[in-house]
Parts: C-alpha cells; sequence; structure tokens
C-alpha cells in the first residue's frame, strides 16, 4: 500500500520547502549542516587514524629492524661469522628468529606473511605464529654493494638499511621495506573494527546534532512566531498588542520596532477620531447658525434686512475659511502642494502684509524690527500665506489694545530666525507643545467669531516644515506667545 506525498511530513516533500514555516526550515538547515560538518569529521578522521596507524607500524617495523640489526651485530665479530650468514640461507633465518624472539612477543605478528582473519581463536593463532613466520620474505640482507643475499630479489626505493660492520667496514646490510598501506589480515580486522566505532560515533553525532537542532530551532523561531501573530492582530486593528521579546539581538529591535508601531497606529487612530470629531464640531456650528437664522427668516419670526444677510454672509464666510483650511492640510499631508523656491527677502513681505492688515490692527501695535538684509530660500507666496496665518493668529488672540512685535535676526550661518511675539493673554506652559495640532484650542470656551478655526497654526507648521526650517512656541515677554520660526538663507540654495 502506497502514501501520497500529501501524507508525508512537510519536510520530506522538496517542493513544499519554500512554503515550510521557520521552524522547519531552521530545523533542516541545521540539520544539513550537522550532517556535513559530521561527515567531514569522519572523513578527516578516517584518514588521519589510518596515516597514524600506518606511521605506528612503521615506527613498531624500525624498531624492530634496530633491535634485529643490534643483535647481528654483536653476534657477527669476524669475517667468518659473516660468511657463515652469507653463505648458508638456514643459518640466516635461525639467526634471524632468534633475534625476533629476543623481542616482545606482540611485535611478531607484525611480520607474519598469513593470518586467519576470519577465524575467532586468537590464542590459536598466537601458538601457530612461529610455524607461518617467514623472515625472509620481510627482513633482506644484502652484501657491501647491496645486492640481496637472502629474502625478496628485490627492494623497493621506500625501505630502511642498515649497515653490518666488522672492523669498522661495512660488509654487508639489512633491510626492511616501509609499509605503504594495511596489508596484514591482523591490521585489516583492527581498522576495520575501529571505523566502525567511528561510524557508531558518528551516528550518534548526528542524532545528537539532530536533538540541538530542533531545540535551536524552536527557541529561534518561537519570538519570529509570536511576531507574526502579533502582526496578524495588529492587521485586525488591534493595537494593544505588544511583544515582550527584550533580548538585544535583532528580533528584540524587531520586536521594540513593532511594539513602536503598533503605539504609533494606535495614537494615529485616536488622533483620526479626534480629527473627525473636531471638524464635524467646528462646521456643526456654523451650519447650526446658519440653519437656525434661515428658520427664523422663514417663519417670520426675523426679518429680512441687511444686517441678517451680513450676519448669515458671515457665517458663509466662517464655514468657507474652515472648508479651505482643510483643504489645505489635506493637501499638505498629501504632499499635493506645489512650491517655488526662490531668493526673497522678508521684510517687504512683512511690510506689505502690514499695510493690507492696517485697518484690523488699529488697535493693536505692530512693530517691525529688521537687523539683517539677508534673503531666504523660499516659496514667496506660501511665506505670505505664512504670516497672514501668524498675523491672523495675533489678532483673534490679543486683547484689544494689544501689542505685536516682530524681530528679524541672524540666527547662525544658515539660518535666519523670525520672532512674532504678541501680548496677553497667554498660552498654558503645560500646552504649548499641543498649540500646533489641529483644532487645538488654548481655551476651550473662547468665542468661535473671535478665536478662528483652530487650523491656522497647523498650517504654519506645514509650510515651515515644507521649506526644512523648524517653528517652535514659547511664553512671551509682552505676555502673550512667541513664535519662532527658523528658516534657511537662500546662500544654501541646491
Amino acid at each position: 500500500m502506497g502514501y501520497s506525498c500529501t501524507e508525508l511530513p512537510k519536510f520530506l516533500v522538496l517542493g513544499n520547502f519554500m512554503t515550510l514555516n521557520i521552524r522547519y526550515k531552521l530545523i533542516l538547515a541545521f540539520a544539513a549542516l550537522s550532517l556535513f560538518v559530521t561527515a567531514i569529521a569522519f572523513a578527516a578522521i578516517l584518514y588521519s587514524f589510518r596515516s597514524g596507524f600506518i606511521d605506528y607500524l612503521n615506527q613498531v617495523r624500525f624498531a624492530a629492524l634496530t633491535k634485529v640489526h643490534q643483535n647481528l651485530s654483536d653476534k657477527i665479530q669476524t669475517r667468518q661469522q659473516w660468511d657463515l650468514l652469507r653463505i648458508s640461507r638456514r643459518h640466516w633465518h635461525f639467526t634471524l628468529l632468534q633475534s625476533l624472539n629476543d623481542q616482545h612477543e606482540d611485535l611478531l605478528p607484525l611480520f607474519q606473511a598469513h593470518h586467519d582473519a576470519g577465524s575467532r581463536d586468537f590464542r590459536a593463532r598466537r601458538e601457530g605464529r612461529k610455524k607461518r613466520l617467514l623472515p625472509g620474505k620481510r627482513f633482506v640482507l644484502l652484501d657491501e654493494n647491496q645486492q640481496v643475499i637472502h629474502g625478496r630479489y628485490t627492494l623497493p626505493a621506500q625501505s630502511w638499511l642498515l649497515p653490518i660492520n666488522v672492523e669498522n667496514k661495512p660488509v654487508g646490510y639489512i633491510g626492511l621495506e616501509k609499509l605503504k598501506g594495511i596489508n596484514s589480515n591482523l591490521e585489516q580486522v583492527f581498522v576495520g573494527q575501529q571505523t566502525r566505532y567511528f561510524i557508531v560515533i558518528a551516528i550518534m553525532a548526528c542524532l545528537l546534532s539532530l536533538i540541538v537542532a530542533f531545540v535551536l530551532a524552536k527557541w529561534m523561531a518561537t519570538p519570529l512566531q509570536t511576531l507574526a501573530t502579533a502582526m496578524n492582530r495588529l492587521m485586525q486593528r488591534d493595537y494593544a498588542t505588544k511583544v515582550d521579546y527584550r533580548a538585544n539581538d535583532e528580533i528584540g529591535v524587531l520586536s521594540q520596532a513593532f511594539n513602536q508601531l503598533s503605539r504609533s497606529l494606535a495614537e494615529h487612530e485616536r488622533s483620526q477620531q479626534q480629527w473627525i470629531a473636531d471638524i464635524s464640531h467646528e462646521l456643526r456650528t456654523p451650519l447650526s447658525t446658519l440653519k437656525g437664522e434661515l428658520e427664523a427668516l422663514q417663519d417670520g419670526v426675523r426679518p429680512l434686512t441687511a444686517e441678517g444677510i451680513y450676519s448669515l454672509y458671515e457665517e458663509v464666510l466662517r464655514l468657507q475659511k474652515i472648508v479651505d483650511d482643510l483643504h489645505q492640510l489635506s493637501l499638505s499631508d498629501l504632499g499635493a502642494i506645489g512650491y517655488q523656491f526662490d531668493s526673497v527677502e522678508l521684510c517687504p513681505i512683512l511690510e506689505d502684509l502690514m499695510d493690507h492688515y492696517q485697518s484690523q490692527l488699529k488697535d493693536i501695535n505692530c512693530e517691525l524690527i529688521n537687523n539683517i538684509n539677508h534673503r531666504v530660500y523660499a516659496d514667496k507666496d506660501r511665506l505670505y500665506q505664512l504670516f497672514v496665518n501668524l498675523l491672523q493668529n495675533s489678532i483673534h488672540y490679543t486683547d484689544k489694545p494689544g501689542n505685536i512685535r516682530i524681530t528679524l535676526t541672524e540666527y547662525s550661518s544658515t539660518e535666519i530666525q523670525l520672532c512674532w511675539e504678541d501680548s496677553a493673554p497667554g498660552v498654558p506652559v503645560n500646552q504649548l507643545e499641543k498649540i500646533f495640532e489641529r483644532l487645538f484650542r488654548a481655551e476651550k470656551s473662547r468665542n468661535r467669531r473671535q478665536g478662528g478655526s483652530g487650523l491656522g497654526l497647523s498650517i504654519c507648521k506645514a509650510i515651515v516644515d515644507a521649506h526644512g526650517g523648524r517653528i517652535d512656541a514659547e511664553p512671551s515677554a509682552l505676555g502673550g506667545l512667541t513664535l519662532t520660526v527658523y528658516l534657511p538663507k537662500a546662500a544654501i540654495a541646491p
């Protein structure tokens, strides 16, 4: 009975890898890395073991050669002894076997020609090793010209040769081939056994790596899954959602950014709701007034006079002003207001403004103090609109008789400072930071015919921001409010 791909775990289907969640991807990544590292380590350790084992065998063989050479040197003191060893193969075998027996018996298997690797009776192999020992096939005896006397007829280049001296002169040599690989069955059994141990260790290391990979993947994926869940809740307009992850890593930074985004969206929604409520309230007042006066005229309660028509006209103008200001702010938010920047001198604009509003300033002393002759990089029409809003704000919120003082100074090498001060009443210090908010009034009970719509300073801030400047509010020495505007000089125009 077969199984379809849909019945297999997701991480076993290669085509679904990109659709896996982050936990499975991390598990697969850690597992693949662990398997790769384990395989490389296994191959390196196995290679190092085999190379080291061959080096060890060669060291043992060289130690045996040294011992045999020492024994032969002790037994061959005369030329006749050497000639007897050189002529008699049997004497050579007997002398060589006696030299090997003088050494540790564990060295004997290193020089056996054949071993029964499949036999499990090690003692039987041990008892029969002398019968199977063929030393002539391992050690080689050579004459003084390095020609083979006893042993193999050819000696590989990778061999050891030790001289046999008689009366301090070399009469021959004894040689032994260096091992290049593992040829003995007993040695192969040992290497195979160690290889199996390495395989078992590698498998255990892989299993342990998988367990560690699962734990690490869960530990790393948990905050990401928490963040994803919180994001889904945020998409459902649950702005109270927070992620409680305080680590100083990238996920911690992302969590803090998410919390800040949640707070910003909550504040934005609250601001939008307040904005809609304030707009409704602002529009309701002139509309209610218009409706009441029109109903009074319709019912004949109030006669149709020029004064009544003018009152209706004022309410229409007020309603139009609110709508125009709202439209101006909406265009500013969308970045749809066009600006034509140029080098502009401020003083002529302010003087023209004061002349234009001279009738409204008859009960207010307006003073212009100009200590500079620098130009600013700005849009002349938008600057005029900025100054009109500042002037209307001062007129609306200054008791008669009052004072307005406008001061132009050089604030820095790149900015011009314009201080706009008026007399009482002032704004409470704890409300200064809200003065540029839309529809904000420091006095909620102020008559709207005198206080305006509460949008003028918001428009001022939007214009100043568009010019790359800034505007601040603080109490005035005249008893009212000081609005300080910083505008860039024309010299730094791009």
